[in-house]
């Protein structure tokens, strides 16, 4: 009977899951990784501990006499990470049609990530801002606290609602910052929050797009077209600055060119067959990178890494 009854209990449990269609997915990360040079300002603020020196156009000198942009000298130490992120995704369905849900995450343990902001990050535990959706036949509405970028200028990460609308071949993106803090002299204010809008249109095979952000009043508008595994997009901006980026990708095979009026240029390759995934990437800068990784199937991976700062990492992911 005892047996009947936890049965029961179980199925029970089971369709009301189901029924809030609830899921729960894990990643996990670990490995050695080495911090290499760091771009910084302020010599006072940004260098702490025994660092005492910093590479100025290549030049070695003390942080003391040092003004400016500077990199603070890697002490070539590896350190150990890992972490667990666990991420809950929910979603439902009104009678009349409106589906709504929310997702969130707990990240727990070190991470380490390799970029031009990399580093270790770690604590006891992070609970992620949660997104909220509302979606129709109007579109999908997303609630995300400070959690949305401009659409033009990415950098800005402050935007709390965002918009999605697709109509035929016209879509529709607007994020809106409802409330904007400023300081001045100690003293803050809030004022109205500001908007970032963007467009498409696809015709004849072409993709049309644009982009405008109200703070700064940046603006973008591109033009692509695919001519089978070969993609070609025109873009220019506020800036004046016009760019030409050609793309393939094909089987195991990814490349890409880009190229601006302002004399800059960006080269990337990648190639991903049986398990293996190698990518590599380099601008005119010498700003470079190259990545590895192999899947053993199961949901582990290996993964390795370095770049121009001198980062490198060797590693495994896991996905449960």
């Amino acid at each position: 009977m005892k047996k009947i009854l936890l049965a029961t209990t179980i199925l029970g449990m089971t369709a009301g899951f189901a029924a809030a269609e609830v899921s729960w997915k894990g990643t996990g990360t670990v490995g050695f990784a080495q911090n290499g040079t760091k771009a910084g300002g302020d010599p006072a603020s940004d260098v702490t501990g025994a660092a005492t020196t910093a590479i100025n156009n290549g030049t070695i000198e003390s942080v003391a006499a040092h003004t400016g942009n500077f990199k603070v000298i890697a002490d070539d130490k590896f350190e150990a990470y890992s972490s667990l992120k666990l991420s809950v995704t929910a979603s439902g369905e009104t009678d009349s049609g409106l589906t709504f849900g929310a997702s969130s995450s707990l990240t727990s343990g070190v991470t380490y990530a390799m970029a031009d902001d990399d580093g270790f990050e770690g604590g006891k535990g992070t609970l992620g801002t949660p997104t909220l959706f509302i979606a129709g036949e109007f579109g999908k509405i997303q609630f995300k606290a400070n959690g949305f970028k401009e659409f033009q200028d990415d950098s800005n990460e402050n935007y709390d609602v965002d918009y999605a609308g697709t109509f035929g071949g016209l879509s529709v993106g607007v994020r809106s910052d409802l409330n904007t803090v400023s300081t001045n002299a100690g003293y803050s204010a809030t004022t109205a929050g500001k908007s970032s809008i963007s467009l498409g249109y696809e015709i004849s095979g072409i993709t049309l797009g644009a982009a405008y952000d109200e703070v700064g009043s940046k603006w973008g508008i591109s033009a692509s077209r695919a001519f089978g595994p070969i993609t070609a997009k025109l873009s220019t901006d506020d800036a004046s600055v016009s760019a030409l980026k050609v793309s393939y990708a094909a089987d195991a095979l990814s490349a890409s060119l880009k190229v601006d009026t302002a004399n800059a240029w960006e080269v990337e390759a990648g190639y991903t067959a049986n398990g293996i995934t190698v990518g590599a990437k380099t601008t005119d800068a010498s700003e470079w990178k190259v990545t590895a990784g192999y899947d053993l199937g199961g949901g582990l991976s290996l993964e390795a890494g370095m770049n121009y700062t001198d980062d490198m990492f060797v590693g495994a992911k896991m996905a449960f």
